[in-house]
């Protein structure tokens, strides 16, 4: 299997990064974000994503101590959509955390929020999702709602050792819902960047299965 064959996202000069949850290993996952800093356009800070006055304010302090510029929390529930849509696209770096689940954060995204999204990662910008955020990049959540299919006719399953494990992924290819199904393992993930440059970091530990013959191949 050529990994280069199996997944496809958009292009666009942007980084694409799918992590697991920072809870796995907490220094693993400074050096995962710590990376991550070191692909994030220049021209912009970093935007944190919530959805209360009062998250991720540890979060941004703790990206600084790893190099991080200037921080802002967008909270995608009070802003307005015009606020919303030129912060994030203006950002050099937008980081989703798993402080919630998949359906919760595409109830909030779709609309300005995306569009902001797309725009930063099409002018080069870092777009990362940890743990359970990983799955809205694919194209079904685990409800079986329609994520936003950056990753195309794949469903994306944080947080397994291998995904053979998962019964999601199973359930996914067999009804043909998605074609590839993406395991991210702890303390790993998955960069996606431009020219179709595909980089594991961390642990490493991506596995992939197709929905065919269900192959499973560690990226």
């Amino acid at each position: 299997m050529n990994i280069n064959d199996v997944l496809n996202w958009p292009g666009a000069a942007g980084w694409l990064i799918l992590s697991s949850s920072p809870a796995d290993d907490e220094m693993a996952m400074g050096d995962i974000r710590a990376t991550a800093l070191t692909r994030m356009l220049l021209d912009g800070g970093v935007a944190y994503i919530g959805q209360d006055e009062d998250d991720h304010e540890e979060l941004i302090e703790e990206m600084g101590e790893l190099g991080a510029p200037t921080g802002y929390l967008v909270n995608v529930m009070t802003e307005d959509d015009d606020t919303i849509k030129a912060t994030l696209a203006d950002s050099g770096m937008i980081l989703i955390t798993g402080d919630y689940d998949a359906d919760s954060w595409r109830s909030v995204l779709l609309g300005a929020a995306l569009k902001g999204i797309e725009e930063a990662f099409a002018r080069g910008a870092t777009i990362m999702a940890e743990g359970p955020a990983t799955a809205l990049f694919g194209k079904v959540l685990p409800s079986g709602a329609e994520g936003f299919n950056w990753l195309e006719n794949a469903v994306i399953v944080p947080n397994v050792e291998s995904i053979s494990q998962s019964t999601l992924a199973r359930d996914v290819l067999a009804a043909k819902t998605a074609d590839v199904a993406v395991g991210i393992g702890p303390s790993s993930a998955l960069a996606l960047g431009p020219d179709r440059r595909i980089e594991t970091w961390g642990s490493s530990r991506v596995t992939i299965a197709l929905g065919s013959t269900n192959p499973e191949e560690s990226a």
